[in-house]
């Protein structure tokens, strides 16, 4: 697994990354996501463009991909927190551990099929946002400070949430089959 500083580091001596930036000079970074055990190894690093109110993404793995500017998924009056590359004392494996530890002490029924990791900062925290995807059709996340590894959220909830109509068209069309 890619660490995060490794792959910001990748992006930012990349020509790609030099040559946006130098036209985009007021964007800061604001988010890295990483997909554990995905094959590709890849990272998507973000950076924030205020005046815009979109992020630009790139794509870090064996090359560097720039994707197009797009919307962020904020709440209305939110601002897109700024990451801190030199906070990041504890980087993704440190957190994906920490979380898996968790995760089987407290939740060992909730076996975890996809790990997604998001390094952000909310409320003021740069925090490891890390998601578990459970074969129980769950989420498990835990907000993991990136500077201590201290849990800060823990929360686990359905993936689907359905009311108690939805649940019951879809016990009726189950018994149908």
């Amino acid at each position: 697994m890619k660490q995060f500083k490794e792959a910001l580091k990748l992006l930012k001596d990349s020509d790609e990354f030099k040559e946006w930036k130098e036209k985009n000079p007021e964007t800061y970074l604001s988010y890295a996501m990483y997909i554990v055990e995905d094959e590709d190894d890849n990272w998507k690093i973000g950076y924030y463009h205020k005046e815009h109110d979109k992020v630009t993404s790139f794509d870090v793995g064996d090359k560097i991909k720039v994707e197009p500017e797009d919307k962020v998924l904020k709440e209305k009056d939110k601002t897109v927190g700024k990451i801190d590359a030199g906070k990041v004392k504890h980087d993704i494996s440190d957190a994906v551990t920490t979380a898996v530890n968790l995760q089987e002490e407290e939740y060992a029924t909730e076996a975890p099929k996809k790990i997604i990791a998001i390094l952000q900062t909310l409320g003021g925290e740069q925090v490891w946002n890390i998601t578990f995807f459970t074969q129980s059709f769950n989420t498990l996340n835990f907000k993991i400070r990136s500077e201590s590894l201290r849990v800060i959220d823990k929360k686990l909830q359905p993936l689907f949430k359905m009311d108690q109509k939805g649940m019951a068209d879809l016990a009726e069309k189950l018994q149908k089959k």
